[in-house]
């Protein structure tokens, strides 16, 4: 649940870290990339880890919870943290000199692209979409499930709220999320 939220910012930190201090990098690689494959695997062949644990390849974006039963499916609510964790991959990659990162590097770059262009669909709804029908009124989706989509969080519907959900952290890759 929620694992490519909060593991996305320890990945965006080491790849900070490594492009500046590539020893620090070599030193803590193994665990960096431990995370790493636990939310953003590039690799089918891996046998502890499933290939992009979260996304969902027919939709284009990725749904935070899964294993829980829920009466309307599976859901997320932050595909700015979303986003961001699949640029940390890239960025992650970029920042490395090893085997790996080429391939890390790319397909970072296409969760990264492929969370933005769910977004931008799915939760910033444009004017005039008829995406959800009449009676979802609103330009922002705060929480979008499989069978349903809310305006509200998990901590509350204010507007503030269910747009700052969907725009921070603020990082490079959000200006391609926000045009």
């Amino acid at each position: 649940n929620d694992h490519h939220f909060h593991y996305g910012y320890f990945v965006y930190s080491a790849a900070v870290l490594a492009k500046y201090n590539p020893t620090w990098e070599s030193r803590w690689r193994q665990h960096i990339l431990a995370i790493v494959r636990d939310y953003g695997n590039p690799s089918a062949e891996d046998k502890s880890f499933p290939v992009a644990r979260h996304k969902d390849w027919f939709l284009g974006s990725s749904w935070a919870a899964g294993l829980k039963a829920m009466v309307k499916g599976r859901n997320q609510e932050s595909t700015s943290e979303a986003v961001n964790s699949y640029y940390a991959l890239y960025a992650y990659g970029a920042a490395v000199d090893a085997p790996f990162a080429q391939d890390l590097r790319d397909f970072g770059r296409l969760l990264a692209a492929m969370e933005t262009h769910g977004a931008r669909v799915y939760w910033h709804v444009q004017e005039h979409s008829e995406l959800y029908g009449k009676d979802f009124d609103h330009r922002m989706v705060g929480i979008m499930w499989e069978h349903a989509v809310e305006y509200q969080t998990w901590f509350g519907g204010a507007p503030y709220i269910v747009s700052g959900i969907q725009l921070m952290p603020f990082t490079p890759v959000m200006e391609g999320v926000l045009a």
